[in-house]
């Protein structure tokens, strides 16, 4: 897509390069719109080595586990990916609903660590409502609206350009 753009190519230019079948493809993805924003997640590797022992401390706030999962997975190569999708969608719109469905899983994520980690210390809906605030934050990030910095190994967001 990045080379020839959404209408340049068809499903069986990317089973043929991929070296797959389109059955297979079928069986993964309803169309290639799917296809490119799963990949943008998929051919990432957005997390560290380093186990998540920080979030698993008894007593951690849910703020402070959110903030070792984002440090963990905005890396510069990841964010470069989902710059590159957002873009992308910005002049593909058939393409928005499936970055949409990225980023919301993205944040589902984030909430169901969080609701477990949280053990029911917080009231219900507590998570969902925490984790959307900071995954709103980061599509700032991907759409450029806002940068990060990345100094050292923790991620800085400056906001504005």
């Amino acid at each position: 897509m990045v080379e020839r753009g959404l209408d340049g190519f068809i499903i069986d230019d990317l089973v043929q390069r991929a070296g797959y079948s389109r059955k297979t493809f079928a069986n993964h993805f309803s169309c290639k719109e799917e296809a490119i924003a799963m990949a943008a997640i998929l051919t990432t590797d957005h997390y560290d080595d380093e186990p998540l022992n920080a979030i698993t401390q008894e007593n951690i706030l849910p703020l402070d586990a959110l903030y070792v999962l984002i440090k963990r997975s905005l890396t510069a190569e990841y964010v470069s990916k989902m710059r590159q999708l957002v873009s992308l969608s910005n002049r593909y719109p058939t393409l928005e609903p499936y970055l949409l469905s990225v980023l919301s899983r993205l944040q589902a994520t984030a909430q169901e660590t969080l609701t477990d980690i949280s053990q029911g210390r917080y009231p219900q809906g507590y998570s969902h409502l925490l984790s959307g605030a900071v995954y709103g934050a980061v599509l700032a990030i991907f759409d450029g609206r806002s940068t990060c910095c990345f100094q050292g190994k923790e991620p800085r967001i400056l906001l504005g350009r």
